[in-house]
């Protein structure tokens, strides 16, 4: 069969909803449909590994907009589907399904996945699991049974999270990383320490700068794992948690430029072929001279935004200033800026009140900031992120006041 829409986007994640819905508030008249390989509307993730899985929130709480809002401004939706070529020349995409879709605008949102141990390593086994979507929640959920041994290969964010939540369910949390430190590559060693510090006194083993050297299963279950060290750990459960890639190979298929595996944008989010966008966490583009790319709610959002002006002929540039959250037993974590390119750390520490802040600066030259249970330093550092702070190793000082430090 062959259709024609005047705007498809491929992928129904963040981006691709608040691309649909944005299109259609600034003016967009034109018809409207969003592909996408789950059976799901447009959910929020990052509850996943934090709300959804503790059971505070239900899967209608997930959704980004209610289904009869989408009815409402006309944007249909093929679920359950992908799309398995994108033909340029004659705008059009191919299916799973075998129908030929014609475009005039087309968004690529196809978002990351998980990264696996290859099959020659570790087989598909039953209690073994990633951590991207709702089903993979459900299947973890099924298992977070009081007093069983979970074991999570990677000390990311959501590795994190997920190890909060199953030792507030009662289970014993063991997290093995790789790297020196827990939040390695995306967080300063003063901020590593204190989250670790957090997580040990409740309870959670922390493994840094350990390697699996065996995975020992029998009867399609994981059953214990030796280190590199040579200790055995006894588990019931294991999440691999080793971080996503980009879905980009769709648009390299076709001629897309591609850029760090990920789909090079500018700063109106085009590839380099007309009419063809890319936005989320498969794009990437050009941030203080570097190829950058974005996982976070801010990134979809904002490129989504800036999509939605362009097919709109309204002006419209990306020029993000990044941020992104956590959370974890009783700490909210939010980030500004990007723990990148600094010399100096100034960990910014109430013990009495339970909050701390990290300030990542070059030189003077502020870069980032980690804030723990501290809003207020959250807000004030997104407005100086690039700016210069006078004397800034005072920040250390919780005595004086930000805003006699910030000016």
């Amino acid at each position: 069969m062959s259709v024609q829409y005047d705007l498809v986007i491929i992928g129904a994640g963040q981006a691709a909803a608040q691309c649909a819905i944005k299109a259609r508030e600034k003016g967009f008249q034109g018809s409207i449909v969003v592909i996408g390989e789950e059976a799901y509307l447009p959910y929020q993730r990052p509850p996943l590994s934090k709300k959804y899985l503790s059971g505070e929130i239900t899967q209608e709480n997930l959704l980004i907009y209610p289904e009869t809002l989408y009815q409402t401004k006309n944007i249909e939706f093929r679920l359950q589907q992908s799309v398995t070529a994108i033909r340029p020349d004659n705008k059009t995409v191919h299916t799973s399904q075998g129908d030929t879709i014609r475009y005039m605008h087309l968004v690529i949102a196809t978002g990351s996945r998980p990264n696996r141990l290859p099959e020659s390593v570790l087989p598909k086994l039953d209690n073994v699991f990633e951590f991207r979507g709702i089903e993979d929640c459900h299947q973890i959920q099924d298992h977070l049974k009081e007093n069983k041994t979970l074991v999570i290969l990677g000390g990311g964010y959501i590795g994190l999270e997920l190890a909060a939540v199953a030792q507030k369910r009662g289970l014993k949390v063991i997290v093995l990383e790789r790297a020196e430190r827990i939040l390695q590559r995306v967080a300063s060693e003063p901020t590593s320490r204190y989250i670790r510090e957090i997580h040990q006194q409740h309870g959670v083993q922390i493994l840094e700068n350990s390697c699996v050297a065996e995975f020992h299963y029998q009867e399609n279950q994981l059953t214990a794992i030796t280190l590199e060290s040579g200790d055995r750990l006894e588990l019931d459960l294991m999440v691999v948690g080793i971080g996503v890639t980009a879905n980009y190979e769709i648009a390299e298929a076709c001629g897309i430029n591609i850029q760090n595996r990920a789909i090079w944008v500018n700063e109106l989010c085009e590839t380099n072929i007309a009419n063809i966008y890319a936005i989320g966490d498969c794009a990437c583009f050009n941030l203080d001279d570097q190829f950058t790319r974005l996982e976070s709610v801010q990134n979809a959002n904002e490129q989504a935004d800036v999509v939605a002006s362009k097919i709109n002929a309204l002006e419209a540039k990306y020029k993000p200033v990044p941020w992104f959250w956590s959370d974890q037993y009783n700490l909210k974590l939010q980030i500004s800026g990007l723990g990148r390119d600094y010399n100096q750390v100034y960990s910014r520490i109430n013990a009495e009140k339970g909050s701390a802040s990290f300030w990542y600066f070059a030189d003077d030259t502020l870069k980032a900031v980690d804030a723990i249970n501290d809003p207020r330093a959250f807000m004030m550092s997104k407005k100086f992120l690039g700016k210069e702070v006078n004397n800034p190793s005072v920040l250390a000082d919780v005595n004086v006041d930000l805003k006699a430090i910030l000016v």
